[in-house]
């Protein structure tokens, strides 16, 4: 099955007050440490949803196999879901929505995630209990996916469908950590 990864690059970054993707994390720019990660897991494509015109971030994208969508800066969650899942490729069997703030999700997840998907379902990783990202939707979803507003992401899609969604349990606190504060970075 053809699968594609859509990492959300797009947002706000108002909690840490500057654009956080582009910060250095443990040697390298957060985006990028998310990149490589994501980009381990063998998808068959991969997107990064990035604001029109950020330098920084299209310039990092750049060194990878990657494909750039853009959207207006200061958009919504839901608006970069949209964007990703409609350049997505068309004949994908299963689309991830990864989060660019995450890069702390092991390569095994996404791999794990990713040889779970079915067409017909969803698959939600949950680490001790706790529900986490990213999340897996089968092509069954794409509409939905693109009809999505606000800031509520994925979750109101797959709390909508929660009988054909998969909780799977893995050994990743990843799954749960993003960076928002600059105290994350530490």
């Amino acid at each position: 099955m053809i699968t594609s990864i859509i990492v959300l690059a797009a947002g706000r970054s108002v909690r840490m007050g500057v654009q956080k993707l582009s910060l250095n994390y443990r040697g390298k720019p957060l985006l990028q440490c998310t990149l490589e990660r994501v980009l381990a897991a063998n998808a068959d494509e991969v997107l990064a949803v990035i604001p029109t015109g950020d330098q920084a971030l299209l310039s990092i994208a750049a060194d990878f196999p990657i494909r750039p969508v853009q959207v207006p800066p200061g958009g919504v969650m839901a608006a970069s879901i949209v964007a990703g899942t409609c350049a997505a490729r068309p004949d994908a069997g299963a689309i991830m929505i990864a989060l660019g703030d995450m890069p702390d999700v092991k390569t095994a997840t996404f791999r794990t995630l990713l040889n779970l998907a079915t067409p017909e379902g969803i698959v939600v990783p949950t680490y001790k209990g706790q529900f986490g990202n990213p999340v897996v939707f089968g092509e069954a979803f794409r509409v939905s996916l693109t009809a999505l507003t606000g800031e509520g992401g994925g979750r109101s899609v797959y709390e909508k469908h929660r009988d054909r969604v998969s909780f799977v349990a893995v050994d990743d606190p990843g799954i749960l950590r993003d960076i928002d504060r600059p105290e994350d970075l530490e």
